[in-house]
């Protein structure tokens, strides 16, 4: 039960991780096209 719980908050760890770079970019470029805002 508890290994259980804990791979699957690992892999929705993963997954953010994941996720950063992109949200990074996305901010990057909105800051640098004035077109968005």
């Amino acid at each position: 039960m508890y290994n259980h719980y804990f791979s699957q908050t690992k892999g929705d760890f993963n997954k953010v991780i994941k996720l950063i770079p992109l949200i990074d970019e996305i901010i990057n470029y909105v800051r640098e096209d004035p077109n968005h805002s």
